[in-house]
Formats: C-alpha cells, structure tokens, sequence
C-alpha cells in the first residue's frame, strides 16, 4: 500500500484527493496484468541510449524542468498513462506508444508536480517506491537498503523502457536517486543527472503553500521524508519545513560531491526559466561530450514566467525565524 490511511485522510481536507476508489481499481489491473508484463521483460536487453535523471527539493521546479526536456527534447518519458501501472511499466509504455505515439502537449501547467495533460511527464513515484521497498510515504530511503534493492532488475526494466520509446527518457526519481546517487550511476553508467535549486525562501514559502492547498493545514507535512524526519515531526510546522530543505540539501550536495560529478548538471530555477534553451544544449553537449550520442532538440523553449510565491506576513515571519534556525537565511 502505497497511501497510508492518514496520507489518504489528510488528503481529503484539500484540493487534490486521493480517489480510493480508483487506487483500488488501478492496484487489481495491474495485478491482473503481470503475466503479461514478464513477456515484454527482455532481461538480456542493454541500451545504449542515455538517460535523464531529475534531482532536486519540494518545490523547486523539478515538474517544469521534467516537461520542459519531454516537450523540446527527443526523449521519452513516464508520462501520465504509463504512470498509471506502476507494477506493469512495460504494459503502460507499449500502451502509451500504441495510443500516443510522440505526442506532446507542449504545456507547462502543473499543480504540486500533477501535470494535465495525459502525454506530460508524471514523477511515477509508486513504481519508484516499489522497488525501493518504501510502502509508506513517510519512510525514507536508509543507506542500508541499497543492498536489498534488485538493482539488476530494476536496470533491466528501465532499458526495456528505453527499448519500447526507441529513445533516451527523462526519469524524475528525486531523492531516491539522490540518496543512492553513485549506485545509481553504476547501474545506469549511460546516464546524467540534473539538480535543480530554486532560491531558499520562495521554496519555503512555496512548500508551506503546498501545505496549505493540499491539507489547508500548516502542520501536514508535504513532500519529501528526509532521513532524519523523526527529529522534526514534533518540531513546528515552520521548523519542519527549515530542517526539511536542510538535511534533503545536506543529502545532495553530499552524495554529489561524493559521486562522479562531471555527470551532474547543476541549474538555477530562476536561470531556467528566463533561458531554458540553456540547460537544453548543456544536457545534448554533456551527452554528445560524454557518450557520443546525439540528443535531437525538438524546438527551441521561450522564456517561462519565474514564480514567485506569496503568503501572509504572519507565515512569512515563522518561515524566517525557522530558516534562520538551520542557517538557510
């Protein structure tokens, strides 16, 4: 079970919630689809076509960046159809290449990292969390279990992604790449990562927003569970999402200084959105530089709007004195 009963309940209170009934229903078709899915497995298969990995916090603009390289890039994606059979991914895909083909909506619109459009990237955070054993969403990813994970499995079901697109993707693991990034780049040696930052206060104003939207209560946490969430759940809401973004940004700028960093591509939200063209011939230079493979820019992005998030004084003034605390301001 991949919604705990309190996420479901939480959820209920605010714009977006879950419908139960249709978990169920989705959790039964793919159940009912695995035979099939074992036939579209070729475990011998290796790809030769690189991939995109997506790194980066709640709420710093890791959805627009998803769609920006789907929409203008030629790469696949885990669109919103494919996202739908997170036990069956090799059934979503070939479905969605029947059904799609390389249709694009070329939209930028999302709420809370749910895009619109059935052919906009989707984070597939249950296939995700499956295979990393995490079947809660307040359980993070501890260093020990990356050797309980089936990495050659879980190779072997992305290559067979890349074999049925018949092109490189662009994946949005997050902090599961994060936490287990030099894994992830043994496994996937044809691979770059991208970490997106977005300025510290508009992503502490944006997440106490997703709070509000989603739960219309400050104190449900919203996005990622960092390893060290049991020393901030009895914290204030304020402090909560402080410590958040301080250990997840710990995490990261860790494991990559750790990692083969020459694969990580690092960009500015704000940078992003005024020149997106940018990033794109970053990631086909860094391709082409490190794999001598040709990554085909669609068309060129115009400039997108910086957001920039507002909230009462009141808020605000908690946000800053919880900041200050963990030396983000």
């Amino acid at each position: 079970m991949f919604i705990s009963k309190i996420e479901s309940a939480n959820r209920s209170k605010g714009i977006a919630p879950y419908k139960m009934d249709d978990y169920a229903f989705l959790t039964k078709l793919n159940k009912n689809l695995s035979d099939l899915e074992i036939e579209l497995l070729d475990r011998d298969y290796i790809s030769e076509k690189p991939n995109i990995f997506i790194l980066g916090l709640p709420r710093s603009g890791t959805t627009l960046l998803s769609q920006v390289i789907f929409n203008h890039l030629d790469v696949g994606c885990t669109n919103n159809l494919i996202a739908r059979f997170w036990d069956t991914p090799l059934i979503g895909t070939r479905l969605s290449r029947i059904v799609l083909g390389d249709s694009r909506s070329g939209q930028y619109n999302n709420l809370y990292a749910n895009t619109e459009h059935i052919t906009d990237p989707h984070e597939m955070a249950y296939f995700w969390r499956k295979h990393f054993m995490s079947y809660n969403v307040t359980e993070s990813f501890p260093p020990e279990r990356i050797n309980q994970v089936d990495w050659e499995h879980l190779r072997a079901i992305i290559y067979n992604m890349n074999r049925l697109w018949e092109k490189s993707m662009v994946f949005k693991p997050l902090e599961i790449a994060g936490y287990y990034l030099e894994k992830f780049m043994e496994v996937f040696p044809r691979s770059v990562f991208i970490h997106i930052q977005r300025e510290t206060f508009d992503t502490a104003i944006s997440i106490a927003k997703a709070r509000l939207s989603l739960y219309n209560d400050l104190n449900s946490w919203f996005g990622t569970y960092p390893l060290e969430y049991e020393q901030l759940k009895d914290e204030p809401w304020w402090n909560q999402i402080a410590g958040q973004m301080f250990y997840l940004n710990q995490m990261y700028n860790s494991n990559i200084t750790k990692s083969d960093a020459v694969r990580v591509i690092k960009v500015r939200y704000e940078e992003f959105c005024i020149n997106p063209d940018k990033i794109l011939k970053e990631i086909i230079r860094k391709i082409s530089v490190k794999y001598s493979y040709k990554l085909n820019l669609l068309c060129i992005p115009q400039s997108l709007k910086v957001s920039k998030p507002v909230l009462d004084d009141a808020i605000i003034t908690k946000l800053k004195k919880g900041l200050c605390k963990y030396n983000l301001i």
